[in-house]
Parts: C-alpha cells; structure tokens; sequence
C-alpha cells in the first residue's frame, strides 16, 4: 500500500468518465427569547415551521432530548451559497439555538467530484485552485451568518451560551486514503443494486442517450465518478460519527438516498443506529423551484448580489409565500407572525410582512448596517415606509455614497452633464438630463410640487443648482412625481 499513495479523489476523476449506462433490469437581536427552542422541542419547531419533508425515524424527537452533534455539507461548487443553502444554515441554528452541536462540512473533496442529486446532466468538474478559491468565500458566508452573537443566536446572559459552530472540510480526512484502502474499507459496505434504485442515480440511467456522439457531446447514463459520489458522503458522516459523536445528518429533500447511504454505512461498520432529516425543496407558491440549478439564484455573497438587491428580492416576496418564509427564514415566534399576518392581511399595499421578512433576513446574512442602507436606499428609490416606520424622503439619501446611488439607480435613466452645466437652474438641469422635456414643462412640474432634488421638493422653479447638491461631487438624483427617477 505504501506504493500507492493516489487519493481517493484522483482516482475517481480520472477514472470516473466510464459510464453506467442502462445495461441493468433570523431574525434581528431583538428577538424574544421565547422564541428560543429547547432541545426536545428542536423538531417541534422545525415541524410546526414547515421545516422537515422526512426523517429516518418517529423518535428522532424523543432522541434530540440529548444533546449531540448535528451536521449539514456545502460542496464548493460556487464562491458563493444561494438562498436554498441558507434553508439549511437556518436548521443548524435552530439545533444550535437548541444547545446541540451544528457542524458545517464543506466540501474539499467532493466538492472535486460533483453531486448527482437533482442533476439531468453530468456537473463539469473544478479544479482544486477553484474549489479553494470556493471554500473561502463559503468559510466567510457560514462564519457570519452563524456567528455568536448573529440573530441566528440570541440569547440572554442568564441563559447557557449556544455551542460554537465547527467549520471542517472533508479533504481533511480524505487525504489518509489510497484507492485501495477506499474500495476495501468503505466500498465494500455498499451494494450496486441498491445504489442503481436510489433516485439520483435512477433517473440519470433511465434518461435516453442523445444522437450526437463526438467529444462534445454529452454521455448518457451517468459517469462513476457522480456514482462514486453516495460513498464519499456516506464516509462523511462515519467519519463525523466516530471524531463527533456526531448522528444527525440534515440536507435538502434531494439529499435523502446520500443521508440515508451514511446512516447505513454507520449501522454496518459500529453496529449502531443515525438519524436523518430532509428539508423541504424551496418553491414558490406557484410552484417555481428557487436556487442555483433553477437558474433564478440570489446569492449570499455581496459580490454576487448586492445587499441592496438582496433586500428587495424578499421586499418582493408575493403575498400567498410571505407566511412560509416568515417561518422558514426567520426565528420570530409563530403568534408574532400570526399578529404581522393580521396586520398585513388588513393592509397588504403597505407590504409590512415582506419589510419584516426582507429586514431580518437581510440582518443576518448582511449585517443591520447593511440591512439599514438598504432601507433607506429602497425608500429613496420607492418612497413610502420602511419596516421601523421611518417616511421616505431625503432623509433616505442622508449618509449615502455615491456608488451606492448608482447600484440602486443602475436601471434608472442616467445623464452626465460638465460641472458648469450642473450649476444652473434647475429647470434648465430638469431639460439637459431628460427628465422634463421643456422648461415650460419642468416649471408646471415644480408649479405641482412634483419636482425634487435629491429627493427634496423644488418650491421655485428659479432655484439653482450647486455644489453642495452633488453627492460625493458626482452624483444629483431627480425626481418628477412618485416614482420618475
């Protein structure tokens, strides 16, 4: 064996493109602590919010009154996790809120491999340069979204503090294996048949071959290296089980036939028993499934989508969906929710149920600075109420760069003007930026009082325009009517 140091890993990507083809018959601080779950009460909570599609077992309940170690995976795939991953990072806080032990795994080593679930088609492989670059900025998103003082966490100072997340990354412990020791010490617990039923695997081989053949074209069937996959998971979690004490796997409904290959590989090899649940699939009420494979992705990551934009997707969140996300994504309790409900239903043109919504969870993978901002940069553009009540108007713009106007007018019809022509009327300003079409027309719209400047109303046509109107001396926003920009 000392002649054969490969990985694992190397051995399935380079020998993983034969196929198998058909040849086979947070809430905000300020969160009450009644909405802290106890330990027995962790799968309670995660019940009545609509959080668990299966589970292996009836007495998981019962069996989460101890404490344990409990833990979910990230594979690498992106430099950035999606709103479907934060589901799963909303369930390890609420085990952490309960006092059990959450545990990230990111995906090191299977990240290189590529998980079949929910897949039509064989997932390019990446290098290890780029599931590093990955893994960083998933390290970065995990660290703060269950930080311990983030609203995923509160907690009181009479009340014992909630166990620190462990971020692991399985190349760790795949980086001991040859291919040999694999295939003998795990390998041998898994059977085909049983592999080949899973669904994951099913409906890949069940999927006609295309009539284009060449290098580029795409293989029927499915590779071993995606087969391969359901081993290195479930060696995942024995290896959690055995250094953790760990036996509680959670993942997303595609996730069960992986879950459950871990719980049968733990039950063969130590002879006792771990436990699994799945969360739902993250849809819509018209049944719209939201998340990177969907192609609608909204990332945590503010390099991907800006906390701006973040903010306004859940701002935008329809009326018959803003109920299931007030208990999915937030850890308010569920007769506070029932009280906004109430009131949103009374007024829904005032959105105050998507405010809450966009405002805790925007709190939490952002920060409430970033969550203010946001709010104010969404009053600025749209007027109206924020969640707190505040009114739009220029207060909104107060404290506000220059390049954050123009991430939030970036739709907006834009002009750029010489400094000597900026200073000037503002009727003749209204003109050169297009935003009236004559000075006739920009004076009976200062005349109505639907002209404003920085979103301060213009009271005389024959005001002018200076300096101190320029934001970071570049930036002047106008405004005719409501919504004009």
């Amino acid at each position: 064996r000392k002649y054969m140091p490969m990985l694992v890993h190397r051995f399935i990507r380079s020998w993983g493109s034969f196929s198998l083809r058909r040849y086979h018959g947070l809430g905000l601080r300020y969160c009450s602590n009644s909405s802290l779950s106890s330990r027995g009460d962790v799968m309670h909570t995660l019940q009545e919010r609509g959080l668990v599609a299966d589970m292996t077992s009836p007495a998981l309940p019962s069996i989460l009154r101890t404490p344990t170690a409990v833990y979910i995976g990230f594979d690498p795939t992106a430099d950035s996790l999606h709103i479907g991953n934060l589901l799963q990072i909303i369930a390890l806080a609420h085990f952490k809120r309960a006092g059990h032990t959450p545990i990230a795994v990111m995906g090191g080593a299977t990240g290189l491999i590529g998980d079949p679930s929910g897949r039509s088609k064989e997932r390019p492989l990446i290098d290890e340069d780029t599931v590093a670059h990955n893994m960083k900025h998933i390290h970065q998103t995990l660290e703060y979204c269950l930080r311990d003082d983030s609203a995923t966490t509160p907690f009181s100072s009479s009340e014992a503090i909630p166990p620190s997340v462990k971020l692991v990354s399985n190349m760790d412990w795949f980086r001991q294996f040859n291919v040999v020791d694999f295939l003998r010490d795990v390998g041998k617990h898994f059977r085909v048949n049983a592999m080949l039923m899973k669904d994951s695997v099913r409906l890949r081989l069940e999927k006609e071959p295309t009539e284009s053949s060449g290098p580029g074209a795409e293989a029927a069937g499915m590779s071993f290296t995606e087969f391969s996959y359901s081993l290195l998971q479930g060696y995942d979690f024995l290896h959690l089980f055995r250094t953790h004490a760990c036996t509680v796997q959670v993942g997303g409904s595609d996730q069960w036939g992986n879950i459950t290959a871990g719980c049968d590989l733990i039950r063969k090899v130590t002879g006792k028993i771990a436990h699994g649940i799945t969360l739902p699939l993250l849809t819509t009420s018209t049944g719209e499934k939201l998340g990177k494979s969907a192609g609608n992705s909204v990332w945590l990551s503010s390099h991907r989508t800006s906390p701006y934009d973040f903010y306004q997707y859940w701002l935008r969140t329809q009326d018959a969906d803003v109920d299931k996300m007030l208990k999915y994504f937030t850890f308010l309790p569920l007769p506070e929710i029932s009280r906004i409900m109430d009131a949103h239903k009374a007024h829904p043109e005032r959105r105050g149920a998507q405010s809450v919504l966009a405002s805790h969870v925007t709190s939490m993978v952002h920060g409430e600075e970033a969550t203010k901002q946001a709010a104010n940069a969404s009053r600025a553009l749209f007027g109206g109420a924020d969640a707190q009540g505040g009114d739009g108007g220029e207060g909104a713009l107060q404290g506000m760069s220059a390049d954050q106007l123009e991430a939030i007018f970036k739709d907006a019809p834009s002009s750029s003007l010489p400094h000597d022509r900026f200073c000037r009327s503002v009727a003749s300003v209204a003109v050169d930026s297009g935003i009236c079409a004559s000075k006739s027309e920009a004076k009976r719209l200062v005349a109505s009082g639907g002209l404003y400047v920085n979103n301060k109303r213009v009271d005389n046509v024959d005001t002018s325009l200076t300096s101190a109107d320029l934001i970071d001396n570049r930036i002047c926003v106008l405004r005719a009517g409501k919504k004009n920009y």
